[in-house]
């Protein structure tokens, strides 16, 4: 007479073990997958956010410069001009949207470097200055530093603009236009470029970039040709 044996033999347990030891090791190989996708992904999230953020923040920094007037004295007469200055990796100027000033303008400066990996990072330099500025001979100097950008792999200053409020119009009279060029002097030109561009690139992804500045900023000096 047989008797049926309900209990498992040394075999099927060590059978059954492996299997429940695959099935963990294949339950941790696929957490730690997820796991490590995830993190990628947050990685990528805090990259974007970050890149998303500077731009923010370069947009109220480029979009709230304003004609501030400053003045040279010579042989007892006043030149006006503007406090602005841009090359194609600086821009000095003064804004209403500054980064750590909500209240009042900053006078600021913005300077491309490389960094040791070869790329570009974008500092934002403020003037401690709590005075505006007004004479062209007024020293300035810049104790702090934001980075705005980081490992770029272009970032590009244009202007577009006029030579000078004559120009501008004789050139409108014609039916000529502003304009694109590396380098804009606000004392110089007695003006503002009406645009201002940035070529930025990162990790092979292009921007251009531009903000819209007070195209009529001259009638601020009419005060001085008056005088």
């Amino acid at each position: 007479m047989n008797h049926k044996n309900n209990g498992f033999t040394l075999i099927e347990l060590l059978i059954s073990i492996s299997i429940l030891s695959l099935i963990l090791l294949l339950g941790s190989y696929s957490y730690s997958l997820l796991a490590e996708r995830w993190q990628s992904a947050l990685t990528k999230f805090d990259l974007v956010e970050k890149d998303t953020r500077a731009f923010s923040l370069f947009n109220a920094v480029l979009s709230g410069i304003y004609p501030s007037v400053i003045y040279e004295k010579s042989n007892g007469s006043i030149r006006p001009s503007f406090f602005f200055s841009g090359s194609e990796d600086r821009l000095l100027s003064v804004t209403r949207g500054g980064l750590l000033n909500d209240f009042y303008p900053e006078v600021f400066r913005l300077v491309a470097t490389k960094n040791s990996n070869g790329k570009i990072d974008v500092i934002y330099q403020l003037s401690a200055l709590k005075q505006p500025i007004t004479s062209i001979e007024q020293e300035v100097t810049f104790s702090n530093n934001i980075e705005l950008f980081s490992d770029l792999d272009v970032f590009e200053l244009r202007y577009l603009g006029w030579d000078s409020i004559q120009e501008k119009d004789a050139g409108l009279e014609q039916g000529l236009g502003p304009t694109l060029r590396p380098m804009f002097s606000g004392i110089e030109n007695q003006m503002l470029p009406d645009k201002v561009f940035a070529n930025i690139s990162k990790n092979g992804k292009k921007m251009t970039f531009y903000v819209s500045l007070d195209n009529n900023a001259s009638r601020f000096l009419e005060v001085y040709s008056k005088e």
